[in-house]
C-alpha cells in the first residue's frame, strides 16, 4: 500500500493592524482612602479617568461638603425596640434568624410587635430616617453588601452592630438639594444635547 506524504504548508499568520493605544492602560492607581467604616476600596474607585465622561470631559467639582460630628445621645425607647436592632432590620436587612432579607415597615412592625406608624416615629426619633441616612458620610451600599456576602460562621448581627457604631461616628453634612438638581439638569442637558 503506497503511503502519500502531505505537502509541506507554510501557514502565514494574517496581518493584525496595530492596536491603539488604550487610555486606560496608561493609568496609574490612586492612592486608597479608608471608608468611614475603615474599610479599602479597589484602586479602580479612585480612578479619575476612570470617572471622566466618556467625551474627555471631566464632570464638574462637587462644592466640598461641610461636614460635622452631631453628639452622641442616648435615645428614648419607642416600644422597647432598640436602635442597633432597628438599624439592622430597616437599612442592613437582618433579619431575627440572622440571616439576610431586606424588610419594609410591616415586617418590622411584626417583628417588633408595634404598628408601621410605630416604626416610622422610632426611625425618626433613633435619627435612623432616609433624610438623616442619606445627609450622613456613610456608606450604606457597601455596609448592605458586606452582610449580603458575610461568609459562613460570620454572625450577621455582630456584623451589623460593628457597622452599626461605624454610622453613629460618621460625621455629617447639610444637603443641598437645589444646587445637587440644578447640577443634575445641566450634566443631563450636556448629554441630550450631545445626542441629538
Amino acid at each position: 500500500m503506497k503511503s502519500y506524504k502531505q505537502p509541506d504548508v507554510i501557514l502565514r499568520r494574517k496581518k493584525q493592524e496595530p492596536k491603539a493605544a488604550d487610555p486606560f492602560d496608561r493609568r496609574e492607581p490612586q492612592p486608597q482612602a479608608p471608608t468611614p467604616s475603615g474599610r479599602k476600596l479597589p484602586d479602580e474607585y479612585y480612578d479619575k479617568e476612570a470617572m471622566s465622561l466618556s467625551d474627555g470631559r471631566s464632570a464638574a467639582p462637587a462644592k466640598p461638603r461641610e461636614l460635622y460630628y452631631p453628639p452622641r445621645r442616648d435615645y428614648k425607647l419607642i416600644d422597647g425596640i432598640d436602635p442597633c436592632q432597628l438599624f439592622m432590620a430597616y437599612h442592613l436587612g437582618i433579619t431575627a434568624d440572622n440571616q439576610f432579607r431586606p424588610q419594609n415597615i410591616h415586617d418590622l412592625a411584626r417583628r417588633f410587635r408595634s404598628s408601621p406608624d410605630r416604626i416610622n416615629e422610632a426611625l425618626k426619633a433613633y435619627e435612623l430616617d432616609a433624610e438623616t441616612v442619606m445627609s450622613t458620610d456613610f456608606d450604606l451600599a457597601m455596609a448592605q453588601i458586606d452582610i449580603r456576602v458575610a461568609p459562613e460562621g460570620v454572625s450577621k448581627s455582630e456584623l451589623g452592630r460593628q457597622l452599626y457604631e461605624d454610622f453613629r461616628a460618621a460625621p455629617r453634612f447639610k444637603r443641598d438639594w437645589h444646587e445637587e438638581l440644578r447640577r443634575d439638569a445641566e450634566e443631563n442637558q450636556r448629554i441630550f444635547n450631545k445626542l441629538k
